[in-house]
């Protein structure tokens, strides 16, 4: 995992600056420059894989014909390392990254598909004077450029480009983006004007003038036969989910993970641990970090416990208080980059103390509530007559937001839920099925495999591809890579989520529960109680209580030193601050009203 630099036809200057991705990585800066200087590179390494200096960047290969530099990880190398010295491919180094850049000399962009991992790179040619970005499947790791000076600059983060700006400026559809901040995401447009990102799954191909770009992975047409039997699929996923871990543990220095007592992190940890238990894996015993809000109604503290069990030496508490932090509001928000809907301080909190502890690398649980239970969506599975089907998804959706299973309901009753999921979806989805779909390619939304989808499984792929999941690997990218830590996603091993978008609606829906098939495979592997938890919290700030105490007189601060900004959002926030006992849902809504005048604020300080 690093940071890295790339420019194409644009003098190498004082713009250009390493220094602005050292926490992408702290070990080593490596930089390259063309006889012109018109082609150039600069990588900072954090280094998991090969800790010597051979696996430093950029690569060269012997003739200096190829240029490399990579940000993320390749979890198969070994077994792809192997097919390549079969093939006669010779290696310098144990390094994922010599992999990956041998494997795209010796079959291109083709070789993408044979990977199992995160990552972005440029591989420039120098013969040729041609260079090939790209970007992992569902964009675990970012990617942006700007154009300047007639060519191109590449960089892990938006902040490496700004000094190729004439001026760091909002969007000019930024008001868009605060009313819903998963819209834009999967695109190439990002908040900051002028600055784009390289869409997922994609390569783009530059030579001279003439930019290509073209799509390498799509996860409709990698859809798969699954086994009839309900049994049979939960075993093969027990399977993919196991090996997917396993790979992930791959690392030459010590391993974690941040837990917060769900369904998901749970799953992660206790598969861990079940896997050196069983003598699957030599890896290192991996460390549990669980952010803590002493009095908060959103703590999950004794959830992570019991997900424990009796390796309570393992977890790790992490107390959050925002005025504890390095960061003052404004610096966390340049650290993210982009705004969003709630503070960035538990996760950067919980990632230096992550750090501070040795360790580099965690397997954390994101995707799974994107591929399984598709959060307020619930209602979409509703859209049937179905009395059976009915009572299963309602008892699912009232649970959720109690945790408690609700007693069985008339016919009559039932019948009423169905006509409010209809009404919801004539009310907030039909205008998207006469615009086909706002957010998917023409090509996705006549596919076969995509016009199979129920309404349901047809948000649950947007969801994950395309807004909520995109947004939320964009933001544990900022918080972890700030404190020069590795996120590593097992639900998103590409083999896993082609068999969990290729099942039918009753394996992720069943039995009282969303993600029946996890809470099957994950018997004897994950305490019960935690299996059969019902209720979801989501690991968020305490906004409420933060907004009230601490957090509140830096933000009175801000507002009486700054006219223009209490002119915009003193009157909300002097609202909120009468609030006696303040709910999360309070202080959620004075969050995003203070934000956008907030973030535009630290976007003009950058100038």
């Amino acid at each position: 995992m690093c940071g890295f630099i790339f420019g194409y036809g644009v003098s190498l200057d004082d713009r250009f600056d390493l220094e602005l991705l050292r926490h992408r990585g702290p070990d080593y800066s490596g930089t390259w420059a063309s006889d012109t200087g018109y082609y150039f590179c600069g990588h900072n390494r954090l280094s998991i894989l090969d800790l010597t200096t051979d696996g430093n960047q950029p690569l060269f290969s012997k003739d200096q014909r190829w240029v490399f530099v990579y940000n993320g990880e390749i979890y198969n190398f070994k077994e792809l390392r192997r097919d390549l010295e079969h093939k006669g491919v010779d290696f310098v180094s144990n390094s994922d990254s010599e992999v990956l850049f041998k494997g795209l000399i010796q079959f291109g962009e083709k070789f993408l598909s044979r990977c199992n991992g995160m990552f972005s790179f440029a591989l420039f040619d120098q013969n040729k004077s041609h260079l090939t970005v790209g970007r992992d499947r569902f964009g675990k790791k970012p990617l942006f450029y700007t154009l300047t000076d007639g060519g191109y600059v590449f960089a892990s983060e938006m902040k490496a480009l700004y000094p190729y700006l004439n001026s760091v400026s909002p969007n000019d559809e930024i008001s868009k983006f605060f009313k819903n901040p998963f819209d834009y995401e999967a695109s190439a447009t990002t908040c900051i004007k002028d600055i784009y990102s390289i869409k997922p799954g994609t390569v783009l191909k530059l030579h001279g003038t003439v930019a290509d770009e073209s799509r390498w992975w799509n996860t409709l047409e990698s859809l798969i036969e699954v086994p009839n039997k309900y049994e049979d699929q939960v075993d093969q996923f027990r399977n993919l989910f196991l090996n997917a871990v396993k790979i992930r543990m791959r690392s030459d220095v010590p391993i974690g993970t941040a837990l917060s007592g769900g369904l998901d992190s749970s799953a992660v940890f206790c598969s861990m641990l079940h896997l050196i238990k069983n003598g699957e894996t030599s890896s290192f015993l991996p460390q549990a970090f669980t952010a803590h809000y002493p009095g908060s109604d959103i703590d999950e503290l004794d959830w992570a416990r019991l997900a424990v069990g009796d390796r309570q030496e393992l977890l790790n508490v992490v107390e959050v208080n925002p005025i504890d932090s390095e960061r003052t509001l404004e610096q966390a928000l340049y650290q993210v980059e982009d705004p969003y809907i709630t503070l960035p301080h538990p996760m950067f909190a919980t990632y230096q103390a992550i750090k501070k502890s040795g360790i580099s690398v965690t397997l954390d649980g994101h995707g799974a509530d994107e591929m399984f239970s598709g959060y307020n969506d619930l209602f979409l599975a509703m859209l049937s007559f179905d009395t059976a089907r009915l009572q299963e998804v309602n008892s699912i959706s009232k649970s959720l937001k109690t945790g408690i299973m609700p007693v069985n309901i008339s016919k009559l009753k039932l019948i009423g839920v169905a006509l409010q999921a209809w009404v919801r979806f004539f009310a907030r989805d039909v205008r998207d099925i006469f615009r086909k779909d706002k957010y998917l390619s023409h090509e996705d939304v006549l596919h076969p495999n995509y016009r199979r989808m129920s309404a349901f499984e047809r948000r649950l792929y947007v969801i994950f591809h395309l807004t909520i999941l995109p947004t939320l690997l964009r933001n544990y990218d900022r918080y972890s890579m700030a404190e020069s830590v590795e996120v590593r996603m097992p639900f998103m091993d590409h083999r896993l989520v082609s068999f969990v978008f290729s099942l039918p609606l009753s394996s992720k829906l069943g039995g009282g529960y969303t993600k029946r098939i996890v809470r099957d495979a994950m018997k004897d592997i994950v305490p019960e109680p935690i299996l059969t938890r019902k209720d979801k919290i989501g690991w968020n700030a305490p906004l409420h209580n933060w907004l009230s105490g601490e957090l509140g007189f830096e933000i009175d601060l801000k507002l009486k030193e700054d006219r223009n900004l209490y002119d915009l959002v003193g009157e909300d926030w002097t609202n909120f601050r009468k609030i006696p006992s303040p709910t999360f849902l309070d202080g959620q809504l004075v969050w995003q009203k203070l934000l956008p005048s907030l973030w535009k604020s630290m976007v003009c300080r950058i100038n």
